[in-house]
Parts: C-alpha cells; sequence; structure tokens
C-alpha cells in the first residue's frame, strides 16, 4: 500500500510544481522592457565626413538618430566630443570646429534643442528630451564645419559620443561615431593685371583701355585676412622726376564677402595702407587706375615705372605680390573756351542804352614745358545784314589774369577789336598752364542802325 500510494504523490507534486513555474516565467516575459537606438549618416556608410569640395561649398552632413522604446520612461540624448580632432601630423583643433543643429520639424514630440549652429565641446551636449511616456522618436541632425578654424591641413580625425539616458536613472546607452574632415587650409591668391600677370598699363589718352588689377583668393582657414597696399617704387620717369602726388587714382569694386578700406576713389598712397579685410574662405576684388585729366596739365610728358607691392596676411600666412605699373603721359596741348553769361551775343542794343559786356574764359592745358602765345583771329568788323558795320570804337575788348596764374595779358585797358590776328597772351619760359579773361564790350551810339551784326572769332594756340 505504502508503495503504491507515493508515485501518485509525487506526480501530484512535479505536476504542480511545472505549472508555477511556467506561470512565473510567463509573467517575466510579459514584463519585459526594451529601449535601443541607432545613428545613421543619412549619406551612407557609418561615418560622417567631409571632404575638401565640401568645404569650398559649404556643404552639410545630416544624422538620423532614431529611438525605440516601450519602456514607459522619459528618456534624454546627448552628444559630445570625446576625441578632438587631429590630423595626420599631431596638428590639433582646439576650437569648435564642428557645429550642429536640430533640423526644424525632424522630431514628432518631446523637446529638441540646437535650434541654431553651436560647437561641438567635450562637454555633454543636450539633443532631446522625450515625453513623460516615452514614447519612440527620431530627429535628424545637421553638422557644418566652421571653416574659420581650420588653420592646417590635412585629414582631421574626431569621434562623437552619442548617449541615450533615462531620466530617473539607469542603464544607459551609447553609440561613437567617427568624423572626417579633409581640410585644404592653404591660402592662395591669384593676381591678373591689365597689362599681363604683374603689370598694369596706364594711358592718360582719352579712351585708352582700362587700367586694373583684379585678385582672388580662396583657401583662407587662418581667420582675417588682411590685403595691404605699399609703394616700392613710386612712379618715376626717364629724367628721375617722380609723378606728382595727387595725380594716379584708384578705385575699388568687389569684395563681397569681405570690407574694402574705401568705396570711393582715391590716390595713390605712398605709405603701406589696408585695403582690403575678410574672414571668409574666399572672394575677389579688383583696383583700377586712372588719370584726371584736370590734373594732366602739370605732368611733363613722357613714362613713368612704378611698382607696388600687394601683402595678403593672416595669422600664419603672408603672401606677396609685386605689380609693375606702366604710366604714359600723352603730349597735351590744347585750348578750352567757357562763356559764363553764354554765348557771346549782344541782345537789345538800341541808341542811348547802356554798354554791355560779355566775358570768355580762356584755359591752357599743356604739359610741354614750352612757351606759347594765344592769339585772337577775327574775320571783320562787326556787320549787319545790309552791310553795315559798327565802327570799332564802339566795339573794344581787354584780358584779365590773376595772381595765381603766370604768363603775360596784352591788353589790361579796353582796346579796340581789329579784324585779323591780334595776340592776347603769352606764356611764361616755361609753358606754364595758363587761365585767364577776356572781357568784350559793345557801346550802342546815335546814328547805329537796327540788325543784326556779326562776325567770326577764332582763338589760336601756338608754340613760340
Amino acid at each position: 500500500m505504502y508503495n503504491t500510494c507515493m508515485p501518485k504523490m509525487n506526480n501530484r507534486h512535479f505536476l504542480s510544481t511545472l505549472t508555477f513555474i511556467a506561470i512565473v516565467l510567463g509573467a517575466s516575459v510579459s514584463a519585459q522592457a526594451s529601449m535601443d537606438f541607432s545613428v545613421v549618416p543619412v549619406d551612407g556608410g557609418s561615418t560622417i565626413r567631409f571632404g575638401r569640395g565640401d568645404l569650398n561649398s559649404g556643404v552639410t552632413k545630416n544624422v538620423r538618430i532614431r529611438i525605440t522604446s516601450n519602456d514607459n520612461t522619459q528618456y534624454q540624448v546627448f552628444q559630445q566630443l570625446i576625441s578632438p580632432f587631429t590630423n595626420e601630423r599631431g596638428v590639433t583643433i582646439d576650437r569648435p570646429v564642428l557645429t550642429a543643429s536640430i533640423l526644424a520639424g525632424s522630431s514628432g514630440s518631446g523637446t529638441v534643442y540646437l535650434s541654431s549652429y553651436e560647437g561641438l565641446s567635450r562637454g555633454e551636449q543636450l539633443l532631446y528630451t522625450s515625453s513623460a511616456a516615452g514614447m519612440s522618436e527620431s530627429f535628424t541632425i545637421v553638422y557644418n564645419v566652421d571653416t574659420r578654424y581650420l588653420t592646417d591641413s590635412g585629414s582631421f580625425n574626431g569621434l562623437i559620443q552619442y548617449t541615450l539616458r533615462p531620466v530617473s536613472g539607469g542603464q544607459r546607452q551609447t553609440v561613437q561615431t567617427n568624423v572626417f574632415i579633409e581640410s585644404n587650409a592653404e591660402l592662395t591668391v591669384d593676381a591678373q593685371g591689365s597689362a599681363g600677370i604683374n603689370k598694369v598699363r596706364i594711358d592718360s589718352r582719352e579712351n585708352s583701355a582700362p587700367a586694373y588689377i583684379n585678385f582672388k583668393f580662396s583657401g583662407n582657414a587662418g581667420g582675417t585676412l588682411k590685403v595691404y597696399q605699399e609703394v616700392l617704387t613710386y612712379p618715376i620717369n626717364d629724367l628721375n622726376s617722380e609723378l606728382d602726388s595727387g595725380i594716379l587714382s584708384m578705385s575699388f569694386t568687389g569684395g563681397q564677402q569681405g570690407e574694402l578700406s574705401s568705396q570711393n576713389t582715391v590716390d595713390l598712397p605712398r605709405n603701406r595702407a589696408l585695403i582690403y579685410k575678410s574672414t571668409q574662405q574666399s572672394d575677389s576684388f579688383s583696383i583700377s587706375f586712372s588719370l584726371p585729366r584736370d590734373k594732366l596739365a602739370n605732368l611733363m610728358a613722357g613714362s613713368y615705372r612704378g611698382v607696388i607691392r600687394f601683402v595678403f596676411e593672416t595669422d600664419r600666412v603672408v603672401k606677396s605680390f609685386d605689380i609693375d605699373l606702366d604710366i604714359k603721359i600723352s603730349p597735351l596741348f590744347e585750348i578750352a573756351l567757357s562763356f559764363p553769361q553764354g554765348s557771346i551775343n549782344f541782345n537789345g542794343i538800341v541808341p542811348g542804352s547802356d554798354p554791355q559786356i560779355k566775358e570768355v574764359d580762356v584755359e591752357v592745358r599743356t604739359n610741354l614745358h614750352r612757351p606759347y602765345i594765344v592769339k585772337q583771329m577775327v574775320g571783320d568788323l562787326l556787320v549787319n545784314e545790309k552791310g553795315k558795320s559798327i565802327p570799332k570804337k564802339y566795339f573794344v575788348f581787354r584780358q584779365e589774369i590773376d595772381g595765381t596764374n603766370t604768363g603775360k595779358i596784352a591788353n589790361t585797358e579796353f582796346q579796340p577789336v581789329e579784324p585779323g590776328e591780334t595776340e592776347i597772351f603769352y606764356s611764361d619760359r616755361n609753358g606754364s598752364p595758363a587761365k585767364f579773361k577776356v572781357y568784350y564790350r559793345l557801346s550802342p551810339y546815335a546814328q547805329m542802325q537796327a540788325g543784326d551784326y556779326k562776325t567770326s572769332m577764332i582763338y589760336d594756340l601756338g608754340q613760340l
């Protein structure tokens, strides 16, 4: 009896135990929670890479963060640069060269940070905080390289660590991603003059070819680039006479990515001068040269040659370019007339009215440095359409010159205007440019007949 019952009792006990274990195991499986996340570069692969072309064109790189959670626990996501960017020569960038921002609208719930670009550092940066329920989520990080801090060339490698951490505490998860930046931080400058790579030709003649120098640079990664101009040889002619100061003018254009020292036309400075600065990687600008015609009369005709040096300078590199100036001052010998009161017309002249005086301003422009003379050439007396002339004693003229001009006038008092050729001005022995005035007076008289009176008049400029 004893032996018969024992197996039955053992079977019931064994079945009961199996049932208990099954219940416990089932409870354990149904209560298991999970929280995982992944970091995937949108371009593919497992690393983030910025090539030289990406840096030149400002390309950004996107990384997709995805969190899968059924733990109903609020969590946060952080990033930090755990290994600074270092190239193959051991040069380390100690500035925030890599910046990050969360792409707007890339997440569905929770709170994202870094709404604008911020530099990565050795400390943790909070990227995302989930809702209180800890729902699954994904968002996109946009990375950009601040080329101002690329002060050396080479392949720089840094390591970013992403951390998923429950807010209430608990086990965290980490993912690490390598970032590569191919830096070509070498300043290159191209110079092109209007008459050759390093030459500018300036001609004083009207409608002559433009004179300019174009500069284009790239690879500025050393902070602020400054461009200086310094005159090595001020323009000088074959007789060792320097070009007068204030004759050669410069004007600047371009430089949209930087700051030009002047937007106006300026005289060529004799001393070293800052003409441009920029913090951008690349830019271009031009300098044009000109010779104002109103100043040419003070110059000796001939060829002048000089050298200007342009220095491109950053904190880590200096490059200089010497530009030859070839200036041609063409011979100038001309006379210009102006009429402050309009043309020489005497209107409303009737017997008994007051005399009328008209003014002609005469300017002689010359750089020949040879004596000259100005003559007045009159075709005839003033004659009307009926052939009646005005006696020459009623039509007179004189000249006037102020103390700032050299030379000699012929008539300080009114004299009759004689038909034919009359000398009215003589230059000094150096043939200096000059300005003087000629006054014409017409006086009415009792027997004066009505009508339009005319004559021809020419001013002649000639060398002695």
